[in-house]
């Protein structure tokens, strides 16, 4: 069997099981039947996965992180950044108001980082380790703050005055959320709407069809080449959000395969690359939610009764665990 249907049997197991752990234990049921039938199918050689995860999910030292140290600002949020270091992402507890991309020299008062669920079943160990980072700290005293200008500063910049309108420019340009709207993102979030936008990269293909706008006088081409390096200027110039780079990715790669492979190929791929790069992103529900829901737009996009699907997956994912 090529390895193109290979890859959509790996990436389906790999998106069961972080669904099973991350959403609701209704799932491992799922998870138990997709399994009887690849041994079924495809003999009892399809079980390697089962010890082949163990493995590669083998606990993996941290380097040494000092008390002071330099990086960027890779991330900003109400109380706390994430700082780029040479010794991997530090989550840093701060007051002060640091500008995205800054250059900083601080000082750490390092904080335990929880090895166990909590009452939501958050798990702080296994979203670190999902997320590259190696340490949680306080910033208790900053040596040196060095601002360079951005794309990113260039955005906040355009943004409206008030607080609550720049609150959703923020949400769903950049892609980071703030107190200032917490009530109204939980209320958007129950709609779906937050993962519309900040989940789904749905932005993205809107951001495409604006760009397209350029056909209209520039070669087909041409003005596709174009529009990728913009959109790719957009996505890497603002935090990482891992559903921007799926949507980014996909348009790109299956632009390039299409004639011989599919959507779901090309998915299946880049959930693959993601396990391989950092096999703790399983323990993501960033992970969970980007990748999973599209698979089922995918795997029900001739089907009539989708949206209810989409929304009862959506439904599951708040449910208490217990």
């Amino acid at each position: 069997m090529p390895l193109r249907y290979h890859l959509v049997y790996y990436a389906v197991f790999v998106l069961l099981l972080s669904v099973a752990y991350l959403v609701h234990p209704l799932f491992y049921i799922f998870l138990l039947a997709y399994l009887i039938y690849l041994v079924k199918r495809f003999g009892r050689k399809m079980l390697f996965l089962l010890f082949l995860l163990p493995i590669i999910l083998r606990p993996v030292t941290s380097p040494e992180v000092p008390s002071i140290v330099s990086g960027k600002v890779k991330d900003i949020r109400d109380n706390y950044v994430i700082l780029n270091t040479d010794y991997g992402k530090i989550k840093a507890y701060t007051d002060h108001k640091f500008q995205y991309n800054d250059e900083v020299l601080v000082k750490l008062n390092f904080l335990e980082i929880n090895h166990r669920k909590d009452p939501i079943g958050y798990d702080e160990y296994h979203s670190f380790k999902a997320n590259n980072i190696v340490a949680k700290a306080k910033i208790t005293h900053i040596t040196s703050v060095s601002s360079h200008p951005s794309f990113y500063q260039l955005l906040e910049k355009q943004f409206s005055s008030s607080k609550s309108i720049k609150s959703y420019q923020k949400l769903f340009i950049l892609g980071i959320k703030d107190e200032a709207i917490k009530e109204d993102y939980s209320f958007l979030t129950s709609l779906s709407l937050v993962h519309m936008f900040a989940l789904s990269g749905m932005h993205i293909h809107l951001l495409y069809k604006c760009l397209s706008l350029i056909k209209s006088f520039i070669r087909d081409d041409i003005a596709d080449i174009i529009i990728k390096v913009l959109i790719a200027f957009y996505v890497f110039s603002i935090p990482y959000n891992i559903s921007l780079y799926r949507a980014f990715y996909m348009l790109v790669i299956y632009d390039l395969v299409k004639e011989k492979f599919n959507q779901l190929d090309v998915l299946s791929f880049l959930v693959l690359v993601n396990v391989i790069k950092n096999p703790y992103i399983i323990f993501s529900i960033s992970f969970v939610f980007s990748y999973f829901i599209y698979f089922l737009v995918i795997m029900t996009k001739h089907f009539p009764y989708r949206s209810f699907l989409i929304y009862l997956f959506r439904w599951y994912s708040y449910c208490p665990l217990t």
